[in-house]
């Protein structure tokens, strides 16, 4: 009986993952196509940054002894406050 239950709660578990990845996948089809859209529109509107952007994310790859340009640099006043 013991066993019949913890096989249940396999089988139980994997129509559960089966279903996350039914619903993530078309999900994950979306991220992409918007992530292509907003690439190809930043691109095509500001390519000096961009080719600069590629330029510096390349350089602190090769050398992580340069600034890593994730890092903010810059401080704001501004402080949005989430209710």
């Amino acid at each position: 009986m013991c066993g019949q239950i913890v096989l249940l709660t396999f089988w139980y578990q994997d129509i559960i993952l089966f279903r996350k990845l039914v619903a993530a996948i078309p999900q994950r089809d979306q991220h992409l196509t918007d992530f292509n859209d907003f690439n190809d529109t930043l691109v095509a509107e500001r390519p000096e940054e961009v080719a600069q952007w590629k330029v510096a994310i390349e350089g602190w790859e090769a050398d992580r002894s340069q600034t890593n340009p994730f890092e903010v640099t810059t401080t704001s006043e501004f402080v949005v406050l989430w209710s």
